[in-house]
């Protein structure tokens, strides 16, 4: 019994000391994944926070550069704008002056010269105070040539203002002309400015959705990476502590099982003498009993002779005694003497005594019997009731087992 229950203790130890193994085995291989997990979400998270804040940076020197883009674009225009303006104004007058100059020295007959060529003379410097032109100074000639004070005197006429008449207005058409092509170019210019201004601002536009883009992918890959290393982290503070719990447990069911081991050495060493004891104690036993029931046998049979021979002196003396006295009585008594009448009581009882003790030994096999049968299947019950605990522990762990690898077969598959 105690073979087979050392065999049934041995079994278990293997197996609880293999799986511990395997259990320490596999939870270094998890806390090594975790470890690298970690590592790589730390490298991830330090290159997303150097992205988010470059980007952050290129963002703000972008919008920095787009708002001055538009703003030396909003001064350009207003430069434009009143450029233009002028210039507009500036086309008109000299247009309007070509016209009346035309018109008015045509027209002009004696007094009416001086009167004529004075509101000209007004509109004219101020043609040439808004401009610095070859022309304008042609103009600005025309008007402190001395002749032109005849236009004071009554009696001036227009033969005096005829030879100039016409240089001076191809001097304004032609004043007009430059106007007119400078407003062309500056416009040009300010188309050109205007699209290169809206180029500009497309790119940095552009730009900036790219890199506010960029920023938000970043920031979230840094979310779920803290997510994973959060999870990673916590993963192996479990893991670590479970590995040191299954190797202290380890540690204990190896000591455990090298005393029990070598406390059944031992025991094996001791149950060898006490089964050479237990023979020979069979065996003196054994001789004992036979001499004890020959020598009982024997005394019953002493006795019986003693007690035989006893009565034969007795039925002697009485008969001796009753010749002697001549007594009837004492001659009487010797024949009862004679006739044992106990001999059939003492049959029953001595049958009685055998088949008592023949009960009693039936008996006590049968209770030996009972009590080595109840004793096995107390031990066979309590033999299996552990299997089944045991093995139903082992169902249970390995569901576990499974639920868990069919998750990080689910998770890698992902």
């Amino acid at each position: 019994a105690e073979s087979k229950a050392m065999e049934e203790y041995t079994e278990y130890c293997d197996d609880e000391i293999t799986q511990k193994g395997f259990a320490i085995k596999t939870a270094s291989s998890k806390i090594e994944e975790y470890k690298a997990i970690i590592e790589e979400s730390t490298g991830k998270i330090q290159g997303y926070n150097t992205a988010v804040e470059g980007g952050g940076a290129d963002i703000a020197a972008k919008s920095a550069e787009l708002a001055e883009a538009k703003s030396v674009r909003a001064a350009d225009n207003k430069d434009f704008q009143a450029a233009e303006k002028e210039l507009v104004e500036t086309v008109d007058t000299l247009a309007r002056a070509s016209a009346v100059l035309k018109r008015e020295l045509s027209f002009a007959q004696g007094g009416s010269v001086s009167k004529k060529l004075g509101n000209m003379m007004q509109a004219l410097s101020a043609i040439v105070a808004a401009n610095d032109s070859a022309s304008a100074k042609q103009v600005q000639a025309f008007l402190e040539d001395d002749d032109l004070s005849l236009a004071q005197q009554p009696q001036a006429s227009t033969k005096n203002y005829e030879s100039k008449s016409g240089g001076i207005v191809a001097a304004i058409n032609d004043m007009q002309d430059k106007a007119e092509t400078e407003l062309q170019s500056l416009r040009k210019a300010e188309m050109k400015s205007v699209h290169n201004f809206q180029m500009l601002e497309q790119s940095l536009s552009d730009a900036l959705v790219n890199l506010k883009k960029e920023v938000d992918e970043a920031t979230a890959n840094k979310s779920s990476t803290e997510e994973a290393k959060a999870q990673a982290t916590e993963d192996l503070d479990k893991t670590e502590a479970s590995k040191v719990a299954d190797e202290e447990y380890l540690s204990n069911m190896q000591n455990e099982c090298q005393t029990k081991a070598t406390e059944w050495e031992q025991r094996q060493k001791s149950a060898a003498g006490e089964m050479a004891a237990i023979a020979k104690a069979k065996e003196v036993l054994s001789k004992g009993v036979t001499a004890l029931v020959q020598t009982t046998v024997h005394t019953k049979r002493v006795k019986a002779i003693a007690v035989e021979e006893n009565r034969e002196e007795l039925i002697q003396t009485f008969r001796k005694m009753g010749r002697k006295f001549n007594s009837f009585a004492l001659m009487q008594l010797a024949g009862k003497a004679q006739s044992d009448p106990f001999v059939k009581i003492r049959g029953m009882v001595e049958e009685m005594i055998s088949k008592l003790e023949k009960q009693a030994q039936e008996e006590a096999t049968q209770e030996a019997f009972c009590q080595e049968e109840k004793a096995k299947s107390s031990k066979a019950r309590e033999t299996k009731t552990a299997q089944v605990d045991k093995y139903s522990a082992r169902v249970e762990k390995a569901k576990a087992t499974s639920a868990e690898l069919t998750n990080e077969v689910a998770e890698l598959q992902k």
